[in-house]
């Protein structure tokens, strides 16, 4: 592994799309949010953990 790179897991990136996937279900099942609205940071964050994921550096898998 490259000096200037890290794993995945170490992003903060990644796990602050982590804590708005897990905030958006929770909204979801407690009612205070339609699935509709729930959904769209759910959609936004894993899309961002998977380009995150993706980027050559400096996140490594």
């Amino acid at each position: 592994m490259e000096e200037d790179t890290k794993k995945w897991w170490k992003s903060k990136t990644v796990w602050t799309n982590i804590v708005a996937i897990v905030s958006g279900i929770g909204a979801i099942f407690v009612g205070d949010v339609d699935l509709t609205a729930g959904l769209a940071p759910i959609i936004i964050a894993a899309v961002n953990i998977v380009l995150r994921i993706l980027t050559k550096k400096p996140v490594t898998t």
